[in-house]
């Protein structure tokens, strides 16, 4: 079949890596350039919750606050405020969840890095890159998707926005995730979607996170089902654009281990396709 039309041409990567690069003799692994130690995509859907949903991503630009840089050990050590290594930029994904945001590095040295949103005090759009914040404080989600309208555009990217959270995670592939509490605030800059475009679903998650307890998970479940209802069929997945015809159109949830990933089912006159509602998985099945 033919692989799947996207906006991005970078979204058919894999959830799982092959080895890491190979490396000249007597040279550390974190010593090469974050270009050498890029891999394929390092995302599963195994790190979400039981009862988290997957629903999109965007190519954007991290920026580290601080502390959040010093945590990933890019502080050089012993060195003081003065001499410590400046944050830098990230590039990589910004993953989209019902439950959290998840920011995946190029830079395969980086862990994943894990937002919940019921931890995120405020996500507050920046007038300018890396720049002020609009005036947008704790608990004010709602206010900030009422105005977020050309907040953060025209300033080198598709718009920029700045988290404020209590508490992240790092997925750590081949040791125990670490779960750090403290005071994070990094900025984030979206590369190709508007921020008035992608901001109000984060507001609305971030919303029915931090609101009452038991309707939680029902809200959650309405919306994972409209945006589900609102996915259509790629026809480019057809083996045969022009003889093959479609027969029946379904929405449905394949269950594998430990994971259900919502999609629509098409049946035509000569075969079966199962197209998941995300990039994740991008090839035909």
């Amino acid at each position: 079949g033919k692989r799947a039309s996207r906006t991005r041409a970078d979204c058919g990567s894999r959830a799982v890596n092959s080895g890491r690069v190979p490396l000249p003799q007597g040279m550390a692994y974190g010593a090469l350039p974050a270009r050498l130690r890029r891999r394929g995509a390092r995302f599963s859907l195994l790190y979400l919750d039981e009862d988290d949903h997957y629903l999109e991503d965007h190519g954007a630009l991290l920026r580290p606050c601080g502390a959040l840089w010093h945590a990933l050990g890019h502080a050089q050590s012993g060195a003081d405020d003065s001499e410590a290594e400046a944050p830098r930029p990230l590039r990589g994904r910004l993953r989209v969840s019902t439950r959290a945001l998840f920011f995946e590095t190029d830079d395969a040295a980086i862990p994943i890095l894990r937002f919940p949103f019921a931890q995120l005090r405020a996500l507050e759009p920046l007038d300018e890159r890396w720049g002020e914040g609009v005036g947008v404080g704790a608990g004010s989600a709602g206010s900030v998707c009422a105005g977020v309208s050309g907040a953060g555009a025209g300033v080198g990217g598709a718009g920029a926005l700045r988290l404020s959270s209590s508490l992240y995670a790092e997925l750590h592939p081949d040791r125990p995730f670490a779960f750090r509490k403290g005071s994070w605030s990094p900025s984030v800059e979206l590369l190709h979607t508007p921020l008035e475009r992608a901001l109000p679903l984060l507001c609305r998650l971030r919303d029915i996170a931090v609101g009452p307890r038991p309707a939680v998970t029902e809200q959650l479940e309405a919306l994972v089902v409209l945006r589900n209802s609102e996915f259509g069929f790629d026809s480019s997945w057809l083996r045969d654009l022009v003889a093959e015809r479609v027969l029946l159109e379904a929405r449905v949830s394949r269950i594998t281990p430990l994971v259900a990933a919502l999609g629509v089912l098409v049946l035509t006159d000569s075969c079966l396709y199962y197209q998941c509602m995300h990039a994740v998985e991008a090839e035909p099945q």
